[in-house]
Parts: structure tokens; sequence; C-alpha cells
């Protein structure tokens, strides 16, 4: 396979990925490629570029001194990556970043025993008006596709200091007489805050069902957002190709607040691959940002499509 390493290109303007993994295949076995190709533990999958995982940022800070990133990289164990960052005025159709001004410096880390490294730096930079921030990783094999977009943000501001102490004002009056005896229990807890994007995004991949004619459905209440639906599978291959993911659906979906339900079929393509094999395990990704917040979170599930057999 081809090697490709690529370092401060400018990619931006593209209606799919600024770089995408590819894979030149059979159509019935790789059919629907297009598109993020998802992270794995270790880093264990080949196809272009080695599979590279891409980072996955969580916060993105401007602050006094630049840009405090938070995230996790990740590749096979013990290797060393470059993380590269970017900022962009816009994300691509699929929400994720691309290339349109580089942040340096890169960074150097090596992935431990598992496979990830953290990333924690804060880059001597800012976004200046672009508000939504990306990165990507380098390693022996290539560089992987650009991560999700995370939206930049500015630090809280915190709230009002502590009560002033006693003045010197008018000495104090007598106590006040004891008022009457103890009254009833405590009252009821305080209501806590509604669910978090990751509990939407849990409940979301939870409500899965795999039905009998190859189809997902999904169907809850949320408090209504954006949601992103992938299905992707392994396709075992031949002596003369290898193992490649097969992409089985993407659906993009904006979900109303309250009740909601979704249908995810696969493309004809995939429909072939699961018609031929009977049954096909898929990896669903949901990834969900709920309405008027800058966090997207994403819960993963496991499900087996399956087909009846034609009479």
């Amino acid at each position: 396979m081809t090697r490709n390493v690529r370092l401060h290109e400018l990619l931006l303007g593209i209606q799919g990925l600024g770089v995408d993994h590819l894979v030149p295949a059979p159509p019935e076995a790789y059919a629907n490629s297009f598109g993020p190709t998802a992270n794995d533990a270790g880093d264990a999958d080949s196809g272009p570029n080695g599979f590279q995982n891409q980072p996955v940022l969580t916060s993105v800070e401007r602050t006094t001194d630049g840009l405090h990133v938070k995230g996790v990289a990740s590749g096979k164990p013990n290797t060393p990556l470059t993380v590269e960052f970017f900022a962009n005025d816009f994300c691509n159709p699929f929400d994720y970043g691309e290339g349109e001004r580089p942040i340096t410096p890169t960074l150097a880390v090596t992935t431990g025993g598992d496979g990830t490294v953290p990333i924690d730096v804060t880059l001597p930079a800012t976004a200046g008006a672009n508000s939504h921030f990306t990165a990507m990783a380098t390693g022996p094999e290539g560089t992987s596709e650009f991560s999700a977009c995370r939206a930049v943000t500015d630090p809280a501001t915190p709230g009002p200091g502590p009560d002033p102490g006693p003045g010197d004002g008018p000495p104090a009056g007598p106590p006040a007489p004891p008022g009457p005896g103890p009254g009833p229990g405590p009252g009821p807890n305080p209501p806590l805050g509604g669910p978090t994007p990751q509990d939407q995004a849990n409940d979301i991949a939870g409500d899965a069902k795999a039905t009998s004619n190859g189809n997902v459905t999904l169907s809850g209440t949320t408090t209504g957002g954006a949601a992103t639906f992938t299905g992707t599978a392994t396709v075992a291959g031949s002596r003369a190709v290898a193992a490649a993911t097969l992409r089985v659906f993407r659906v993009r979906r904006t979900l109303r607040p309250g009740a909601y339900k979704v249908t995810l079929k696969p493309t004809r393509k995939a429909k072939r691959v699961l018609r031929r094999k009977k049954r096909l395990r898929i990896r669903l990704t949901v990834a969900f940002k709920p309405t008027g917040s800058s966090t997207t979170a994403t819960a993963r599930r496991t499900l087996t499509l399956r087909v009846r057999k034609r009479k």
C-alpha cells in the first residue's frame, strides 16, 4: 500500500473530506467507503496510510497565552506521532474539519502501551475569526484524516467573590428572641440538571434495533439536536485483497425536541454484501450535538444485521 504523509498542506473548501482513506477495491466488497473512517483500538486495521487513527479533541479554549487544546491521540502502541492543528471558518458536510489555517507548532507525542496518549497543550497562537478547530496525526505509516470539528470557546467568566466580612458599622442590637420549634423535615431534593450530551448520545445508541429486512431503527426522546449515524463493518478479503472497512450507511438528521424515530437503510451495494452473507456485524457510531450546545458527544455499539431468506 502506498504511504502518504502530508504535513502543512492547505486543504479546504472540499465538499467531502480534506483527507479521505479511500480503499481501492471491488465495489461489492468495499462499497460506499467515502466519509470519515472510524478509529479502532490499538490502530490494528490496515489500509491507505495504515488507516492512522485521527485525533479526538475534547476542548479548545482561548486563553491569555494562546489556545489551550485538550484531547487524545491514538495509534499503534508505543509509536511516535506528530499532531498538527488547524483553524477553520467552517466544517465540511460531515462535521469534520479541514486544513484552512495551520496553527503552529506541531506536537510530538508517543503512544503508550494501550495505543493512546493525552493531548494537553497551550499553543502560542490565536484562532482569530476561525471558530472551528481540528487536528490530524502522522505516524510511521502515514497521515490520518482530519478530526471532527471542535468549537473554539472563551474561558468561563468567574462569578462574584465571597461576601465582604463585617464592617465598622454600628454595634449589633440585642439578639432576637428564639423562634418557634423545629418545622417539618427537609423538603424534596432540588431538581438535577437535564441530560448531558453524552447521556443523550448513549441513549440514542441504546435505542438502536436491527430489523428483519436489514435496516436499523431508532426511536426515543431527546432535547433536540443534530445527530449523525455511521455504520461500518469489516469485510473479509481474499489472498489478493486484504480485509477492509465497508461503509454500510451514513445518515445525518436533525432531531426535534420530544419523540423521534429514524430508519437507517444500508446502501444498495452494502445490501448485496448482506444478502450474500445473510448476516453482517456492524459498528454503529452516533454523534449527537444538542441544540445550542458546542459539545458533540459520541457513542458506539455493535449490531448484527440479518435478512430473511427468500422463499
